[in-house]
């Protein structure tokens, strides 16, 4: 339970980085949608689908705007990418009705596209729910049966590759946090020589370890002495004749200065 506690929170911060890529991706393809419309509907475009265009986009711009220059939360990371890819959907829907065509590939291009925008089934299927959702009440009663058949097979099709395609995602992606930790207990793994305690570099140069230490760690100088142990090891006869002796000389010391100081005095 930990360890899917802790891929989860990796999972998130990686599309916590992707999304500003995300979002700004979605608005680049609000404009390339736009810019299709007078190639495939004609220059006679309806003013409602030209004023849909640039609330859409403008919508979007601000997304990309806002999470570029704000620290969000994670749900709020996943519910903004809804909206964003939800508007994508909306736009696809839109085009359904204007040009009175079902255009099922291009509902299954949308619906694919959102493997490469989540790294969470659920908030995946919470989107292509809601995309579904509003395709069955703007543009299906505009479709014959037919239509809307073929339009929700390659619906469904594209749910499932993108299901397929984002679980293939998120275990790669675990795959790469796994060979990241491993990195770094290996780098954290200081090989020392067990006779002479020099320590190998990333180079390979075997080096002392206080030379290793000062070039690892700038500003930090290595200064010499002795441990308790190493006292007692090399100075340990010395240091017990030492105290010895004190602790023998210290009670004639002390008698010494207990004594009275008699002081002569000079007779008159």
């Amino acid at each position: 339970m930990a360890e899917k506690r802790q891929w989860d929170a990796e999972l998130n911060k990686a599309h916590a980085q992707n999304m500003p890529l995300i979002i700004t991706s979605l608005l680049c393809v609000q404009i390339l949608s736009a810019a299709r419309d007078p190639i495939v509907i004609g220059w006679d475009i309806p003013f409602w689908l030209v004023s849909l265009d640039t609330a859409l986009i403008l919508i979007s711009i601000s997304l990309v705007l806002w999470v570029n220059n704000s620290t969000l939360s994670t749900t709020s990371n996943y519910l903004i990418t809804s909206f964003a890819f939800f508007l994508t959907g909306l736009k696809a829907i839109v085009l359904i009705v204007a040009e009175s065509r079902a255009l099922p590939l291009y509902m299954g291009i949308i619906t694919l596209g959102g493997s490469l925008c989540f790294l969470s089934i659920r908030y995946l299927a919470f989107s292509l729910t809601s995309i579904f959702l509003t395709w069955l009440v703007i543009a299906s009663p505009s479709l014959s049966n037919s239509e809307i058949a073929s339009t929700l097979l390659v619906l469904l099709l594209g749910t499932t590759l993108s299901i397929l395609v984002i679980h293939r995602r998120i275990i790669s992606a675990i795959k790469v946090f796994e060979l990241e930790q491993r990195v770094v207990t290996l780098e954290s793994i200081l090989p020392m020589c067990a006779r002479c305690k020099k320590t190998r570099d990333h180079s390979g140069e075997w080096k002392d370890i206080e030379q290793y230490i000062e070039e690892q760690q700038a500003g930090t100088l290595i200064t010499h002495g002795s441990c308790p142990g190493c006292n007692e090891e090399l100075y340990g006869d010395y240091l017990q004749n030492r105290d010895t002796n004190t602790s023998a000389n210290q009670p004639a010391l002390v008698k010494q200065h207990s004594q009275p100081v008699e002081v002569e005095q000079d007779s008159q």
